[in-house]
């Protein structure tokens, strides 16, 4: 099903590619010309571009806690034979927009943690000056610029159709406060894909340990659990040189990092906080009996001795211990796996565990602190030529870049078997966009980081030390949020 997907992906990228070779408008992809179905359809076709003049600079500002420029790079024809079959699609669907509105992409980059980026954005909404046409920033910039006055409400944009699978409605379900939308993220670009976190299991560690079961039966079978994680990871540890301390030097059931915490504690289902009925946040991080379990049960097995935490180390001890089959799990992002493609040993990708057998499904996320969103500044010069643009980005984004991405820059690379390909899509279905990961009220998220690294599973006690000003912090968000809301119905 997946690799039928990337097919008919590839086989878009090959018709925009051509068109816009000779010159002529690049057609919108539809299920009528991309199948050689002859069933009438009656549906409307997912892409319809504009009809109007969009020919001038088009300024995106890109930020994020870390280079996020990776899918709207500009490459020169004579760097052709530079590129990467990802390059390429990049190119291809850059230049096929640039095409299609007549307009020239600016890119305007501005990296790292001292909020600049938001800055920059902050004082444009404040002079009303039109710098910037679009914006991809750090998730976590999202609320404070929305309650700012920073950004344009989306769903109050014409051109950009958020209800088109080539935006993740996931993501826009997920982040809208009060029916309000300020950013979100879809097939645009492939950094949410990037940053997700997942677990990847060493092939010939698991072989030498003589296990038998077929972990990829285990996550379909919905057997793949925290229990079961501790239980291979179990097997796998061993003080090799005999001397009655566990460190590098030794073998591990599971290589993992400070940020695991989240993934885990999203993994079993739960949330920082999440959108009520009434559109508000709540916070949903409490000391419940299960959430207590959760947290405890994996703090635990990180200090049972059966699990390593990187970042005590450096990342190159990490790395060889993993490709020096020493461990059999390594948790990270996806985007670290790229440190391991020329592994001799195989490895395969698997999401973070359920709860229990009970839960009925697996739930990733993607890395807060590297997740970006994008935006649509207050102050852009024209809303609509912002939506228009940003809409063809993000549908031929999915025609050009996602099969580019997975069929080209996964497979082979990345993963080493279609199994974990079809994890992937297991994945991307089920993704969760917590809010509180971003907002981090009363820095919850970080003092569970801090619970890890310690050992500590008072999670209760901490809990309800920050509970008052945690609910303060929503509480102000909710105000400002239903505050926006008369004036973007106006």
């Amino acid at each position: 099903m997946f690799k039928r997907k990337i097919a008919l992906f590839l086989a878009a990228a090959s018709l925009a590619a051509s068109l816009a070779a000779c010159g002529e408008k690049p057609a919108p992809v539809t299920s009528e010309n991309t199948t050689a179905s002859t069933e009438a359809t009656t549906e409307a076709p997912e892409f319809v571009p504009v009809d109007a003049d969009y020919s001038g600079e088009f300024t995106m500002l890109i930020s994020g806690n870390c280079n996020t420029n990776v899918a709207f790079k500009s490459f020169e024809d004579s760097d052709m034979t530079e590129r990467t079959p990802l390059d390429e699609a990049v190119y291809r669907r850059m230049k096929t927009v640039e095409e299609l509105y007549g307009v020239t992409f600016n890119y305007i980059e501005d990296y790292g943690t001292t909020g600049s980026a938001k800055t920059k954005l902050m004082v444009a909404a404040t002079a009303g000056d039109d710098d910037y046409d679009a914006a991809v920033i750090a998730a976590y910039d999202a609320v404070p610029l929305a309650m700012a006055g920073s950004l344009y409400e989306l769903g109050s944009i014409k051109n950009l159709t958020l209800d088109k699978d080539f935006w993740d409605e996931r993501a826009s379900r997920d982040l809208t406060i009060r029916g309000l939308l300020f950013a979100t993220t879809g097939d645009i670009d492939f950094w949410d894909d990037m940053m997700q976190n997942v677990i990847a299991f060493n092939k010939q560690v698991k072989a030498d340990l003589n296990i038998e079961d077929n972990f990829y039966t285990l996550v379909e079978d919905g057997k793949w659990t925290m229990d079961a994680l501790a239980s291979y990871a179990k097997q796998a540890t061993e003080d090799l040189n005999s001397d009655g301390v566990y460190d590098m030097s030794d073998k591990f059931g599971l290589i993992t990092w400070d940020d695991s915490i989240y993934a885990v504690l999203e993994g079993s289902g739960e949330r920082v906080v999440q959108v009520a009925d009434d559109g508000t946040l709540n916070l949903t991080l409490t000391g419940s009996e299960r959430i207590v379990d959760v947290l405890t049960k994996y703090t635990d097995f990180c200090f049972g001795g059966d699990a390593i935490n990187y970042q005590r180390y450096t990342s190159k001890e990490a790395m060889d211990m993993f490709s020096g089959n020493r461990a059999l799990f390594l948790a990270g992002r996806l985007q670290s796996l790229d440190a391991y493609r020329d592994m001799e040993t195989d490895y395969g990708i698997l999401p973070y565990p359920k709860y229990d057998e009970a839960q009925a499904e697996y739930h990733t996320v993607a890395s807060p602190w590297h997740m970006t969103l994008f935006t649509v500044p207050l102050t852009a010069a024209d809303a609509e030529r912002s939506g228009a643009v940003l809409n063809a980005l993000a549908y031929y984004g999915k025609q050009l870049l996602t099969g580019a991405y997975y069929d080209k820059t996964l497979t082979g690379q990345y993963f080493r078997d279609e199994d974990s390909l079809a994890t992937l899509e297991r994945m991307a279905a089920t993704r969760a966009y917590d809010l509180g990961l971003y907002i981090q009220p009363a820095n919850i998220n970080k003092e569970l980081i801090y619970m890890l690294r310690a050992g500590d599973t008072s999670f209760t006690s901490r809990y309800d030390s920050l509970l008052g000003r945690a609910e303060s912090s929503l509480k102000t968000i909710n105000t400002a949020y239903s505050m926006a809301v008369a004036d973007w119905q106006k």
